[in-house]
Order: C-alpha cells, then sequence, then structure tokens
C-alpha cells in the first residue's frame, strides 16, 4: 500500500493502516475498500481518528447516536467530530460532518453552534 500511494517504505512508521469506517463502527476489517493509510499522528491522523470512533462508539452504545449517524461521522470530515464533539455529549446536530463546517440547521434555528 505504500509502494501505490508513492511512500517510501522508511517512511512506513509514520503512517498507519486506515479503516475508513473502523471495526469498532461496524466497519470491514479486510475490505479493500475500506482501507486507506493515514499519518499516525497531527491533526489529521489516525490517532486522533480512533479517539473519535471510540467516542461516537460510546454514543452509539448509549442509544444517543444511530450506528448510522456515527458511521457518516466517522466517514465525512471526522476531525470535525474530534474538535467539536464534547466527552459529556453526542450532539453532532450542529456539526457538518460532511464538509467540517458548522451546519446551518442550527444557524436558521437560531441557536449558536
Amino acid at each position: 500500500m505504500l509502494a501505490e500511494r508513492g511512500i517510501d517504505a522508511d517512511d512506513g512508521a509514520d503512517f498507519a493502516l486506515d479503516r475508513r469506517v473502523p471495526v469498532v463502527l461496524g466497519g470491514s476489517p479486510d475490505a479493500p475498500s475500506n482501507l486507506g493509510l493515514l499519518h499516525w499522528a497531527g491533526r489529521q491522523g489516525e490517532r486522533r481518528k480512533a479517539r473519535a470512533a471510540v467516542m461516537l462508539k460510546r454514543c452509539v452504545c448509549e442509544g444517543k447516536l444511530s450506528l448510522a449517524e456515527a458511521q457518516a461521522a466517522i466517514v465525512g470530515d471526522w476531525s470535525v467530530v474530534y474538535s467539536g464533539f464534547s466527552q459529556a455529549s453526542c450532539d453532532i446536530s450542529r456539526l457538518d460532518v460532511a464538509t467540517g463546517a458548522e451546519s446551518r440547521r442550527g444557524a436558521e434555528r437560531g441557536t449558536s453552534p
């Protein structure tokens, strides 16, 4: 996978095998369409994505989000979920995870994000 993406094998330790939809949210562990590479660290890194997946899983298990909502959030701009998602709340309605922008729904309702 490193070679396919033009990444030198010596830099391989900087990357993690990414599952587009993490296994904890029902993603396939080995389907090629669910696999990719992400840098391990940094704002868009696999370490943060894994934390976002755990937060979403907790919300699904508590019945505060549907599995489909959690999957859509992690497949969209998951970094928005990571930065705008509270440990104490499962409210992703104010986040537009598809684009990374604040949701217009809140603005239309007159609520602040």
